[in-house]
């Protein structure tokens, strides 16, 4: 897939500002991390200008461009009326996050451009966390190289089930089961119910809330479900680096600790 053309109004001598706090005089390894941390959202930040959008509207007008698939169709069935204040609350939050996008993607293609985001130096990070099998580095390979070579379709495809992977050896690296035993074999939880049960505490609170809002949350971005399930016919850009995001900031997470 060809590159897509953007137009955007931020200033280029704020765009390098904000690539080279992120990356001078550090590591490429310790660049990837703060790129991964910059990048989710202080709560306290989402929630004023959350606060701001409920106070400007009263419907979910204002939200098309989020809930709705690109050929125009709802992706979920929530709507106006059957919406309550706790739904659309977590509406404008996800709306927040689209408009923060717009960064994200300039960052990533400035990245691209420098060399930071290369697939040597992505897989050399990732690589590094336990548990990962060579199998498994193999598939989260194929996806960040079809990220960073524009082919968002098929990056999707193959990294949503590997954030979850990677979510999921997080729990278990800090002692908590991910599974069930029943009479009918293991199951495993579902990524919803590790990621919104407040009793579980592994993440910081702003870090389970983006992953919260962008993989699982029903009336969040709902990436997990939307392309897992199949319920999306085509692709979101803005879902691509948002992914392709968490990747690295749960590499970023999971990197061994240095004795």
């Amino acid at each position: 897939m060809g590159q897509t053309s953007f137009n955007f109004s931020v200033p280029n001598d704020l765009i390098d500002k904000e690539y080279k706090s992120m990356t001078d005089g550090f590591s490429v390894d310790e660049a990837l991390s703060i790129f991964s941390l910059r990048f989710v959202p202080d709560d306290s930040f989402i929630n004023e200008y959350a606060r701001k959008y409920l106070n400007e509207t009263d419907s979910l007008s204002m939200f098309r461009h989020m809930y709705f698939r690109t050929d125009g169709n709802l992706s979920h069935e929530v709507g106006p009326d059957s919406c309550d204040s706790n739904a659309r609350y977590d509406q404008a939050c996800s709306t927040v996050l689209q408009y923060l996008g717009v960064l994200l993607r300039i960052i990533i293609l400035k990245g691209q451009e420098e060399g930071l985001f290369s697939v040597d130096n992505i897989m050399d990070f990732v690589s590094r966390v336990p548990y990962l099998s060579e199998k498994r580095i193999l598939i989260i390979e194929k996806g960040v190289a079809a990220y960073l070579d524009h082919d968002y379709i098929t990056s999707i495809s193959i990294l949503v089930p590997q954030t979850e992977h990677l979510i999921r050896v997080f729990f278990l690296s800090n002692g908590y089961t991910v599974t069930d035993n029943d009479k009918t074999g293991t199951t495993s939880d579902a990524l919803g119910t590790l990621l919104d049960n407040d009793d579980i505490i592994v993440f910081e609170k702003n870090i389970s809330n983006y992953l919260r809002l962008i993989l699982s949350m029903k009336t969040g971005w709902n990436v997990r479900n939307l392309y897992c399930h199949g319920l999306e016919e085509s692709f979101s850009l803005s879902h691509a680096d948002r992914v392709f995001h968490i990747v690295i900031l749960m590499a970023t997470l999971l990197q061994p600790n240095e004795e």
